[in-house]
């Protein structure tokens, strides 16, 4: 199964992580959200458009979910089994902090129809991450999230 986030509930409300999410080709810095933005849109699409299933661990005040292989073979290199990494303006297996360029502008070009269906936080997240995909693809230069 793949990681995909966890959040701490203090009894009050939940610790997220809010560090910004940075996509960076080259000299190009966007941060488009925060990390628990990123992963929340990346739990929507393995929950609402994939033929996986997502489970949910929680012990005590923390919960961890997890969306298992199927989903992640739907899109594999967004749903990549980190929040962060290098994605190369090349065709290469998705992996734990490695992955292509031009598979992520094929994941992200699936999920144009689905963009309006999608909660107003991530629009600017898909936006920005379909515009610097393209930029790493045309540029020839990685794509990194941090």
């Amino acid at each position: 199964m793949t990681f995909e986030s966890t959040t701490v509930d203090t009894g009050h409300e939940q610790i997220r992580n809010r560090q910004p999410l940075y996509l960076i080709v080259g000299e190009r810095q966007v941060s488009p959200c925060d990390h628990d933005t990123f992963g929340r849109f990346k739990l929507w699409v393995a929950v609402n458009l994939t033929s996986g299933s997502v489970e949910t661990y929680a012990v005590g005040a923390v919960s961890i979910d997890h969306w298992d292989e199927q989903a992640s073979d739907d899109f594999p290199h967004l749903l990549n089994p980190c929040e962060c990494g290098t994605y190369l303006p090349i065709e290469v297996e998705p992996g734990p902090m490695l992955a292509s360029a031009v598979g992520l502008q094929a994941d992200l070009s699936r999920l144009i129809r689905h963009r309006a269906d999608m909660h107003p936080a991530f629009h600017r997240l898909f936006d920005s991450m379909l515009e610097m995909t393209n930029l790493s693809i045309d540029a020839n230069i990685s794509l990194e999230i941090r």
